[in-house]
């Protein structure tokens, strides 16, 4: 009931003081506002009063006749010059619309001719001296700042272009012209008016008894006047005015204007107290609509309880049904987060997993054209192809780079080709395997429109890598295909593309255009060879091994077009072999005492080059195997790691296995245990979960993806083994290693 009454009261309250402070302070923003207009038009009247004073100042100061009368001086002599200069002044007192009178000084013959009586050359010599005039400059005198001086004064000299030598022109203005003006601005009775010029001399006011006098000798506003705010309060004879205040760019004077307090806060607080009445009268309203509605409002409250909680034991846990509404608001406000973090989390997971189930054929076409709208991928068009940029010489490139610098540059390479096809073609790319890049491509070019630019794109990946990076790429493109299922196979054609390499060269762009069917002949031929060396090697066939060797130097010659494909040809065969070494735990290198790569490339014949390898290299193979080879247990072991390494990602068992020996599995299980120191199943999960680290890091494959072709019933399960191995679970260990 508490809650209700404040929850009633409080926001009407608020409500009527913000709006009541909001009027006051537009009524004083209003009044401000209108009183520097008033100031303004109160300042460009009597700007346009000094400027016609200045205008007949001017008029008088450059005028001939009166310009002669200061050079030849005013006597009887000179009568009709005088009666000439006397019609002068009062034809300009005629034509202005202020009243002044004039008087007129030769300094030549200190004589001063005056339309008032009592002047003298002395004193308005002693005014000049005083004020220090400038060259060709007017300067005004306030009334009663000189003894016996009752009116302004504007003084210039004659003629108008002189340092006050000659002559000067002085007009009087007396105090009632200048009250006769500010009668004429209809202020009203209780607002005060100054103009105060820079030494703090009043120039004009309503009292003609404060004009000449000094505003410092007013109390409270002496501090401010020669740096006014624009408005203030100050507090004078008893009584509160709002001030405000404007200074003249045209003469540096200072205009204020004085109004009571009382005069300008009466509408704004008659406004505050009838808000404050509305406020009382709306709070017992809302008091009275508490003390019913609240009872009524409290049955919703616990019937919603019951639906959400499905139970009604609240009271063990929280103290009220609203104290358990917010429980379980909370929690599923936390559940909710949680539940967009992970989604988040998954999306690039979601989305490289798309591309991956496209590739490996798992995803249908109306269900890729669903993911195509749903995710909005630039994958649409008619016509679709599959490029793949893989790096060239993949063995040197890996050793050049360390394992924490493969994702940077696996990804700085997907931002060059991503970045060189999205000039000209929409596409996706990511990073199917490790050196390689995968750019799926749509559109709705022509055939061989599309082809041409696909071609130009991929050609300018491998410019573009060749000048950002210290290695090359080769990019080979598939054959066009009109439908999401299809880029299966387009991929498995751009994947047989790379291997036209070792014949091509390096650094090249492969398409079907480019592999004639001498091309192909070669290429199968020449890595069927590869592989009948190297079982023959493993199977300690020395013979075979030479045999094979013989045809593979004889096929070479026709079929390459460069030194360097034909060394790079027999460096791949190297490869080959380095990794069956590898496999097997044993280490190529340990088979000579000099680098083989190097021993390689030294040569400059393919005749030396078949003798180096039938005569040296593969005999030293053969006697390796066979020296640590050991016992028939030993050579079973290896075998069987040959077997997990190449089927890991089958349905492989230890019986499947067995069977290839034709013994026992638990035969074959003690001989692994005795030469490995780990159980077949123990080495097959950590075999496993290395290679899924391995996608999980240099591959945009989903978690689902890999549990899936690791064998796993559910990603469950695989994350499960994965954090027991790894220590973290998989998206984790994603999000480390790319961050690293």
């Amino acid at each position: 009931m508490v809650y209700s009454l404040l929850i009633s009261i409080l926001p009407v309250f608020l409500i009527g003081f913000a709006a009541s402070y909001r009027v006051t302070k537009v009524i004083q923003e209003e009044v401000d506002h209108t009183q520097q207009m008033v100031l303004n038009q109160i300042k460009n009247q009597l700007n346009d009063f000094i400027i016609n004073l200045n205008i007949a100042s001017i008029s008088l100061s450059s005028n001939l006749t009166l310009e002669k009368s200061v050079n030849e001086g005013l006597s009887a002599d000179n009568v009709n010059q005088s009666f000439e200069m006397i019609e002068t002044i009062r034809k300009q007192k005629s034509f202005s619309s202020i009243r002044f009178e004039v008087s007129m000084i030769s300094k030549r013959y200190q004589m001063v001719y005056s339309d008032l009586a009592k002047t003298s050359f002395e004193y308005f010599n002693q005014m000049m001296d005083s004020e220090k005039p400038q060259y060709n400059s007017s300067f005004i005198i306030t009334p009663r700042t000189y003894p016996n001086q009752e009116d302004l004064l504007l003084f210039r000299p004659i003629p108008l272009h002189t340092y006050y030598t000659d002559g000067v022109i002085i007009l009087h203005v007396s105090i009632s012209e200048i009250l006769q003006f500010v009668d004429k601005l209809n202020l009203e009775d209780n607002r005060r008016l100054y103009v105060v010029d820079p030494s703090g001399k009043v120039i004009v006011s309503r009292n003609e008894k404060d004009i000449g006098t000094r505003l410092s000798g007013s109390p409270g506003m002496h501090e401010w006047w020669q740096q006014p705010p624009d408005t203030m309060e100050i507090a004078l004879d008893g009584e509160k005015y709002q001030v405000a205040s404007l200074k003249s760019s045209l003469n540096d004077w200072t205009y204020i204007l004085m109004i009571p307090k009382a005069d300008l806060t009466r509408k704004a607080d008659s406004i505050r107290g009838f808000t404050w009445g509305i406020m009382g009268a709306m709070g017992l309203l809302s008091v009275m609509i508490a003390l019913i509605g609240s009872r009524r409002f409290y049955h919703p409250i616990e019937k919603l309880l019951k639906t959400i909680s499905g139970e009604g034991k609240w009271e063990d846990k929280h103290r009220d049904e609203l104290q358990a509404l917010d429980s379980f608001m909370l929690h599923m406000l936390r559940t909710n987060g949680e539940l967009k973090d992970k989604l988040k989390e998954q999306i690039p997971d979601l989305r490289a997993g798309i591309f991956q189930q496209l590739l490996w054929g798992e995803i249908t076409e109306a269900e890729m054209r669903a993911k195509v709208e749903q995710w909005d991928l630039p994958l649409k068009g008619a016509l679709f192809k599959v490029c793949i940029a893989a790096v060239d010489e993949y063995k040197q490139w890996v050793e050049a780079y360390r394992e924490k610098e493969l994702p940077l540059i696996h990804y700085a390479l997907k931002k060059v080709a991503e970045e060189t096809f999205a000039e000209k073609l929409p596409c996706i790319v990511f990073t199917s395997q490790q050196g390689q890049i995968v750019i799926m491509i749509g559109s709705d070019m022509p055939n061989e429109e599309f082809q041409a630019a696909v071609r130009e794109r991929a050609d300018q990946v491998r410019h573009n890598v060749g000048r950002y990076f210290p290695f090359t790429v080769s990019v080979s493109i598939s054959p066009a295909c009109r439908d999401y299922s299809r880029l299966t196979s387009s991929y498995q054609e751009a994947l047989t593309l790379l291997n036209y390499r070792l014949l091509l060269g390096n650094n090249v762009t492969l398409s079907d255009d480019d592999i004639g069917p001498s091309v192909r002949t070669s290429s199968r031929q020449i890595f069927q060879l590869h592989k009948q060396i190297v079982h023959s090697l493993v199977q300690r066939d020395l013979n075979g091994a030479n045999r094979d060797l013989q045809q593979l130097v004889e096929a070479i010659p026709q079929y390459a077009q460069s030194s360097e494909t034909v060394m790079g040809l027999f460096s791949y065969l190297l490869g080959e072999l380095e990794y069956v070494f590898h496999e097997i735990k044993e280490d190529l290198h340990d088979v000579f005492d000099y680098p083989p790569y190097k021993t390689l490339y030294s040569f400059t014949t393919l005749e030396d080059l078949r003798k180096w390898m039938s005569n040296e290299l593969f005999p030293s193979i053969v006697k390796q195997l066979e020296t640590d080879s050991g016992s028939k247990q030993k050579k079973i072991a290896q075998q069987t790691l040959l077997f997990i390494h190449d089927s890991f990602d089958s349905d492989l068992s230890l019986q499947q296995v067995a069977n290839s020996f034709q013994m026992s599995d638990s035969q074959l299980s003690r001989i692994f245990k005795e030469e490995t120191g780990k159980n077949f199943s123990e080495y097959l999960i950590e075999y496993r979960m290395k290679k899924a680290r391995e996608w999980l890091e240099y591959t945009d494959m989903s978690i689902k993806e890999i549990a899936e072709r690791l064998r796993y019933t559910n990603v469950q399960n695989f994350s499960r083994t994965f954090k027991q191995i790894s220590g973290v679970p998989p998206g984790e260990y994603r999000k480390h290693a790319r961050n690293d």
